[in-house]
């Protein structure tokens, strides 16, 4: 079996500006003959699909993607197959493209995704062109013709079906994100919790050097020491806030800055 690529005059026949009640394949409808190229078609954009929603355009940052859906209708004949090409100044621009195979007897608006592999924003617009389509003739049909999900896919249908079968792999990807975010969390909650500890032992042997050199009373000593341990108490248990460990609930750090000052009051009423 010898496949043959239809050429200019080929995909000229198959080009229709409207369509009838019953129209019959094989068919590029809503087309425009500037657009064939000498082996192909190129598709013209007509919205892009963010949030789930179509817009006449729209501005790619770097590494984002987005499904673009064309103007154009196809009904593949039963022996013929299309492929959705990159169109090579978009490729120098920093996109990439991923299309489906179109299979024999499809008959649908074409759908493909642009990603932004450049450093810089790219802008798509409405009626531009992204794409080639290519057509092959198989020479024989299938047996069994293109009836699947995506079949008669005139508006954008994003998994359909399939998306029962694949929820699972994609919140396990996203159950594995946000271990990896929580991991992380915990690991600069750990250093600044280790740091933490450091900065009250080194405190609280400065404040007990200068206290020994000054002389003071026990009394004193006793106070600087507790109202040192309590700043410190108290800025672990804000550290723990703004970590998000308490989630909520009520934190027992809290009980030593507490008893501190507590015990601070005690010390200045009972002091000589």
């Amino acid at each position: 079996m010898v496949c043959v690529l239809l050429l200019d005059r080929d995909i000229r026949a198959l080009l229709r500006t409207t369509l009838d009640a019953d129209p019959q394949p094989p068919y590029i409808a809503y087309a425009d003959a500037a657009c064939v190229t000498n082996i192909g078609y190129d598709l013209r954009a007509d919205c892009f699909m963010r949030d789930g929603r179509p817009a006449d355009s729209c501005t790619l940052a770097p590494g984002e993607s987005v499904f673009v859906a064309s103007m154009e209708e196809v009904w593949l004949g039963n022996d013929m197959v299309g492929h959705v090409v990159l169109k090579n100044g978009r490729i120098r621009m920093g996109l990439t493209m991923d299309a489906p195979v179109y299979q024999p007897g499809h008959r649908t608006m074409i759908y493909f995704r642009l990603t932004n592999i450049s450093q810089d924003e790219i802008l798509l617009e409405k009626g531009e062109k992204y794409t080639t389509l290519m057509i092959e003739n198989l020479g024989r049909e299938p047996d069994q013709p293109y009836d699947g999900t995506f079949q008669r896919e005139f508006s954008f249908k994003g998994m359909a079906d399939y998306k029962s079968q694949y929820i699972a792999q994609i919140q396990s990807l996203g159950d594995k994100v946000q271990d990896i975010k929580s991991l992380e969390k915990s690991v600069y909650g750990n250093v600044i919790s280790i740091l933490t500890i450091f900065v009250a032992i080194f405190t609280i042997l400065n404040v007990n050097i200068e206290l020994t050199k000054q002389a003071v009373s026990s009394w004193q000593f006793l106070l600087y020491n507790v109202v040192t341990l309590g700043a410190l108490g108290f800025l672990a248990a804000l550290m723990n806030i703004v970590m998000g460990r308490s989630k909520g609930k009520f934190d027992y750090l809290w009980v030593v800055p507490i008893l501190c000052l507590i015990l601070s009051g005690l010390i200045l009423f009972l002091a000589p």
